[in-house]
């Protein structure tokens, strides 16, 4: 890796994070505002919504890191397009392509921590924040899916359709087969 393509990277990378966090404040006022409703209803304090927003940072990172690398790589190549840093090394007789490993570098190592944090971290967090909000304002919680939790164990195969807010189970259904 030259010295241009790390600061290509980092250049792209820098505006990439910008946009990052515009887009997260952005959504994070208006979720504040949309939940400020709530506030003090049963248990829900500022402090449990906060919670809440920074639980479902996760989640929101997967929804917003392809528009803000794609919209950063923009901004990125466009500052150095207008320095003419990118006319200097077309002339110097590197190819697009060979501008572009960089970008498609920093685009497929993002792409890779977006899909293991889709498949391990946010998930989790997510229902966590579901919990905590039902917990906080007295409500059942809805479990992940729509048809509840399935557990399966040798023969019996055990449906829980809900979980209180004192943290019991609901609507469970127990099926035994042979």
């Amino acid at each position: 890796m030259t010295r241009f393509d790390r600061y290509l990277l980092r250049t792209i990378l820098i505006t990439t994070l910008i946009t990052l966090v515009f887009l997260l404040s952005v959504d994070f006022i208006i979720q504040i505002s949309a939940e400020a409703d709530d506030l003090g209803r049963g248990h829900y304090t500022l402090r449990v919504l906060l919670t809440q927003q920074m639980l479902i940072l996760p989640e929101k990172l997967l929804l917003f890191t392809p528009a803000a690398v794609l919209v950063g790589t923009i901004m990125g190549l466009g500052q150095l397009a207008a320095q003419n840093e990118i006319a200097v090394v077309r002339a110097a007789g590197i190819s697009r392509l060979r501008l572009a490993r960089a970008g498609l570098l920093l685009a497929f190592t993002i792409g890779v921590l977006n899909i293991i944090n889709g498949e391990t971290i946010a998930p989790r967090l997510t229902d966590r924040s579901e919990l905590l909000r039902s917990q906080a304002l007295g409500e059942p919680a809805r479990t992940a899916p729509a048809q509840g939790i399935w557990l399966k164990q040798q023969n019996t195969h055990i449906h829980i359709g809900a979980l209180n807010p004192d943290g019991s189970l609901a609507r469970i259904r127990s099926y035994h087969s042979d």
